[in-house]
């Protein structure tokens, strides 16, 4: 029963083989858009094992690159709490996601090193190994 429950969570990897770099960004404008005309005194929270609750509002956000100095595909990124370096969380597929579940996948055919196939897994496997290194 479990197995089959895992089977059924999908991850980045596994529902982004459709997206384009504008897909991302038009979803990330359109959540970005909301979160300034929310209530600042009520933020949401991600809930992360490491981090606690971390609290999503403006001044915790913002655009990162996708390919290192390349300015033209970027990324919504959630940064931890008094550090604006350190990106906790992903906004793709009109969700946070933490940077371990990035890379997860929720089929098990998946295991190891597979080439990269399509843009798509670009933007799930770059930023998640940048993010590794620091």
């Amino acid at each position: 029963m479990a197995a089959r429950l895992a089977e059924r969570v999908s991850f980045p990897v596994d529902i982004l083989i459709n997206s384009s770099h504008e897909d991302l960004k038009n979803s990330a404008d359109k959540y970005l858009s909301n979160l300034r005309s929310a209530s600042p005194n009520c933020p949401e929270f991600l809930s992360l094992p490491v981090h606690g609750k971390v609290p999503i509002k403006l001044s915790a956000v913002g655009f990162v690159p996708l390919y290192g100095e390349e300015q033209t595909h970027k990324v919504l990124a959630l940064f931890a709490p008094g550090d604006s370096i350190t990106a906790v969380a992903l906004y793709l597929a009109d969700k946070w996601w933490s940077i371990d579940d990035i890379v997860r996948t929720s089929v098990s055919a998946r295991q190891g090193l597979h080439q990269v196939k399509c843009s798509s897994m670009h933007l799930v496997i770059i930023p998640a190994f940048q993010g590794s290194e620091k």
